[in-house]
């Protein structure tokens, strides 16, 4: 499997400053802040991305399992994934179907 790669940027403070996320493959390039990470402010923030990114291999994941099961229709297969930013290791990341 190759390697993949992504960037950020920051500029600035921790509270006042800004920063850019972009995927190696060009795909996407998102702005992110202090609101937008720890608040509900505008923009990206890296949680998100690993969100997407666990909500992608799970579902891919699952047609992979059906598949082996039975023939697979093509049907959508949606996922959601919750992350938290957290100290605490009862805090973690789970990928649940979108229904």
């Amino acid at each position: 499997m190759p390697v993949r790669k992504a960037s950020a940027v920051w500029e600035g403070s921790l509270k006042e400053g800004h920063g850019t996320v972009k995927l190696g493959s060009g795909a996407y390039e998102g702005q992110y802040s202090f609101s937008s990470r720890f608040e509900e402010g505008t923009g990206t923030n890296p949680e998100e991305l690993i969100g997407a990114a666990h909500a992608g291999c799970f579902s891919m994941a699952l047609s992979a399992g059906l598949g082996r099961a039975a023939p697979v229709r093509a049907v959508p297969i949606r996922m959601a994934a919750g992350v938290k930013a957290s100290s605490s290791s009862a805090d973690r990341p789970m990928a649940a179907p979108n229904t």
